[in-house]
């Protein structure tokens, strides 16, 4: 047989490296196995139980338009009914091999977001194994008839009997190369090929060769818009004249599905759109060797930046330490973030020209804006206006060469925003984790996919079977280290509160600190314990006290008072006794409080208008506040410009995202 009997794929078999290999892993199996865990309908049902900061406030996809919709079409009418989002993009399994994966991921959109990203939470509907990027027709077709069925409903089997449900595709994310391919649309460099609009593009002279860019269309920055409908009939024009139309190569698998919205529901991931997009493009403006002549290149203060950038201490919950531009190669898009929204508005302030560095910060900020937890209709408004402006000044500051698809594309973003939610909701974040966990699953090189649908499998049987292993066994402690899970919480102070180390008996306290627990506590107190390190609702505080870890900052923090937002640095912690005249021992009321003593910090209101930046303000008044942990909010990035006055916090979007 010389050639494939598929006729939607038909290629020849007899040519070297032609041999390819899909498995398809069932996905109603998977969801039927997921019900059954204990927890799972508690977390299932958690987005209609958790109470919104405000009603018009978008804090998850499904504050969407896209999931509204379903809902108020009566679709989404069940607390067990399913939302999906949709991803696959290729993996290398060996470095000296052209063999890649193409595993195709669903993602469950109402677990709760650190749940939802958790390897046996992923469902894994398929792997493609060859040498060659598969052919999405039929490599997607047995998916895409799947979905169908688990559109109209399926009966599922809880440990507290059956209930009825359904499954259905919400949303897409991929990266540009792979997106073309599904959405059967040309490449990221061919005519016409963004996905929600229109607009051409042109063909401009770069070096010896050419290339296809997207200049800001001033009459309309962000249209003609496409439509679900003009996609379709782009689609059937394009069968019928065998070339494409409007960017459109024919019909994708995606217009067989009764709810999923091609335009509205294929996301622009900001990972690889805007982080290892456009941010490191403009490093690579920045510093790059070949543009020493530009007017923006500060090439020439590489090593003043290097300084800076190695001094900074970020707080715990960034995984990685900052490393130097030379390795600018090496950063992975985590570390890109973290450049675009606290190293380089906090180290370039005076390295740029003012007039390019007023034009970063309205990347930094609107991203910022829709990277929240909690975002405002006013942030998406506001988010809007910058990237308008951000997308009409590039071709101005840097030229019209370098106005690539993922530069235009920033203009679609509030949209997207509005229909699927923050952009931490559909990136592809939580994918690449998948995938850098999936080539973990297998050993050699002989029927890897295999290998790993037999790997997947078990892991999403696990939690079925924790209930049933005692917690101080050999077993669960096998578990917990292929969990990466820490069995302890250290000491409980208060619900969600956990002292963590060791403590110390104070016989006094310091008159800056004596001074300040009176006014928190207003009461005589006489027992007093000092400890360093507490973790408050999962994150974990430590205070200046604490020398074992010298590279990182976590003691910089937002912490509410007198219902006004403030900011300091955690000195101690203590946990303070009242003087008890209670008569009767076992009724005591008498109340032992936890504290934060904290030395303020004097901020400016917003740095270059910029709203999560703030300038810290230098002063000799070192005022002590006593602080319950309750009222600590979250972690700040501080950065300390040592070889200036000039000193920042910048506040965090939000703490969902884990490195």
């Amino acid at each position: 047989m010389d050639t494939c009997q598929n006729p939607l794929c038909s290629k020849k078999l007899n040519e070297e490296g032609s041999v390819s290999g899909f498995i398809e892993i069932p996905i109603e199996s998977q969801l039927q196995s997921m019900f059954k865990r204990p927890g799972f309908i508690t977390s299932l049902v958690h987005k209609s139980r958790s109470r919104k900061r405000d009603e018009d406030t978008v804090e998850d996809i499904c504050d969407g338009l896209q999931y509204k919709k379903l809902v108020a079409d009566g679709i989404l009418k069940s607390v067990y009914d399913l939302t999906l989002t949709f991803n696959t993009d290729g993996a290398k399994p060996f470095r000296s091999s052209k063999t890649s994966l193409w595993p195709i991921y669903l993602m469950i959109n109402e677990l709760p977001y650190a749940e939802r990203r958790m390897p046996e939470n992923m469902v894994l509907a398929g792997i493609w194994y060859g040498a060659k990027k598969p052919s999405m027709t039929g490599f997607l077709t047995p998916f895409m008839k799947t979905l169908k069925g688990l559109e109209q409903g399926f009966v599922a089997c809880t440990p507290d009997g059956e209930v009825e449900c359904r499954a259905i595709l919400i949303a897409s994310t991929c990266d540009l190369p792979a997106r073309a391919c599904v959405c059967a649309m040309n490449q990221y460099n061919g005519q016409s090929s963004c996905v929600k609009c229109l607009q051409t593009g042109k063909v401009v002279k770069v070096g010896k060769g050419h290339t296809r860019v997207f200049p800001p269309n001033m009459d309309c920055l962000d249209g003609p818009a496409r439509s679900d409908n003009s996609v379709t009939r782009d689609a059937l024009d394009a069968v019928r004249l065998k070339v494409p139309v409007n960017g459109i190569k024919g019909p994708s698998w995606f217009s067989y599905l009764t709810f999923f919205s091609f335009v509205h529901g294929t996301g622009i991931d900001y990972m690889h759109g805007v982080l290892l997009g456009v941010t490191k493009l403009m490093h690579s403006l920045w510093f790059a060797s070949k543009h020493n002549c530009q007017v923006f290149s500060v090439a020439g203060f590489i090593d003043k930046v290097n300084r800076r950038l190695l001094q900074i201490k970020p707080p715990n919950y960034m995984s990685r330490l900052p490393r130097s531009l030379m390795d600018s190669d090496y950063w992975k898009a985590s570390e890109w973030k973290y450049w675009l929204l606290f190293y380089a508005p906090t180290i370039m302030h005076d390295i740029l020209m003012p007039e390019y560095y007023r034009h970063f910060l309205l990347l930094s900020e609107s991203i910022f804006l829709l990277l929240q937890d909690s975002i405002k209709p006013s942030d998406i408004r506001h988010s809007k206006i910058l990237l308008a402006r951000f997308v009409a000044m590039f071709p101005v500051m840097y030229g019209e060469s370098v106005m690539t698809l993922n530069v235009h594309q920033l203009l679609h973003l509030p949209d997207n925003v509005l229909n699927l939610g923050p952009l931490w909701c559909f990136s592809c974040f939580p994918f690449e984790d998948a995938n850098g966990f999936l080539l973990k699953l297998f050993n050699g090189t002989q029927h890897i996919d295999k290998q790993i649908a037999h790997a997947v499998a078990v892991i999403q049987k696990m939690p079925e079977l924790i209930p049933a292993i005692e917690k101080n066994s050999v077993a669960y402690d096998l578990y917990c280290r292929l969990k990466s899970k820490s069995k302890y919480k250290g000491t409980m102070l208060d619900p969600g509160i956990y002292l963590i180390g060791a403590t110390k008996f104070l016989k006094q306290l310091s008159p800056e600190y004596a001074q300040a627990v009176k006014e928190s506590v207003l009461s005589p107190f006489e027992r007093l314990v000092t400890f360093k390190r507490v973790k408050v609702d999962g994150d974990v505080y430590f205070s200046e006290a604490y020398r074992r870890v010298l590279l990182r900052n976590s003691c910089t923090v937002l912490y509410e008072s007198n219902s006004s937002h403030m900011y300091g640095i955690i000195e101690t912690f203590l946990q303070v006794s009242p003087v008890c005249r209670c008569e009767d021992l076992s009724s005591c009321v008498c109340v032992t409080r936890n504290l934060a003593m904290i030395r303020c910090l004097e901020v400016s209101d917003n740095y270059m208008g910029v709203s999560y930046i703030k300038e810290v303000k230098s002063t000799n008044d070192k005022k002590i506040i006593a602080v319950n942990l309750k009222a600590l909010k979250r972690k700040c990035v501080f950065v300390k410009v040592h070889d200036s006055d000039s000193a920042f916090l910048c506040n965090v979007p939000n703490v969902l995202e884990k490195d």
